[in-house]
């Protein structure tokens, strides 16, 4: 363990946030985040699909996911120093804890502007739509895709970045 890590956690001994932050899975895995010189990075793993070829779009949208777990992360974090007895009901409602439905979105948004920017039209952009129609494309996909069925509505939005079982 770091020297930095060492001595946030000897000024808080009770900030659970911290030790969630550094739990390991059974393989000794970090899951939530690792420490990186003193500060805490998302721990992440992207794949692509066999399907799907690496392009700029594909990585765009990759990139936005990982942007949503560092904030995330750094807002535990920031929230773990404001408040050591953070609970878990605290952590779950910090609005860096977005939704499936608001990470997918935003990813897919960066897709489509990616697309736009290189004028390479995809489901999600063409030249000439407007923003709803790009909205509506990518609510679309969202809902009747098989890998996500999940809407922009309360209660269809899908599992947030962290959640636990009860």
């Amino acid at each position: 363990m770091g020297t930095a890590l060492q001595s946030l956690l000897a000024r808080s001994r009770k900030a659970r946030r911290l030790k969630l932050l550094l739990e390991t899975d059974a393989q000794g895995k970090p899951l939530l985040a690792v420490e990186v010189n003193g500060k805490f990075a998302a721990n992440v793993i992207v794949t692509f699909g066999s399907s799907a070829s690496i392009n700029l779009e594909v990585t765009a949208h990759e990139g936005s996911h990982v942007e949503d777990h560092q904030k995330f992360i750094s807002a535990l974090e920031a929230a773990t120093a404001k408040n050591p007895s953070l609970t878990d009901a605290d952590a779950k409602s910090l609005p860096e804890n977005l939704t499936k439905y608001a990470t997918e979105s935003k990813a897919y948004h960066v897709s489509s502007y990616i697309a736009e920017y290189s004028k390479t039209p995809n489901e999600f952009w063409d030249k000439g739509m407007q923003e709803a129609d790009r909205q509506k494309a990518i609510d679309q996909h969202l809902k009747s895709s098989a890998l996500y069925k999940i809407t922009p509505k309360p209660g269809g939005q899908g599992p947030r970045l962290y959640e636990t079982k009860q």
